[in-house]
């Protein structure tokens, strides 16, 4: 199986990426990707995390923070 490169050029092209990635059962892995312009970040929600993002991506330094729990909890 060949792997083909995507190219991301902006912020837009990353949250089109996520929004596609599948599982194994080709459900989406992110039930919401979120571009949160007040926080610059993008916010990733799985149907386990509900309202509080899984995962935090920093628009404006690239650094990624993950949330453990519901709570929000880093």
């Amino acid at each position: 199986m060949a792997i083909t490169p995507v190219r991301l050029t902006g912020w837009s092209d990353v949250i089109t990426f996520l929004e596609n990635l599948r599982d194994a059962n080709n459900n989406p892995y992110f039930t919401s990707v979120v571009n949160n312009t007040t926080d610059n970040t993008l916010d990733l929600y799985t149907s386990r995390s509900g309202s509080i993002p899984l995962c935090k991506i920093s628009t404006s330094s690239g650094n990624i923070i993950y949330c453990y729990d519901n709570n929000g909890t880093e």
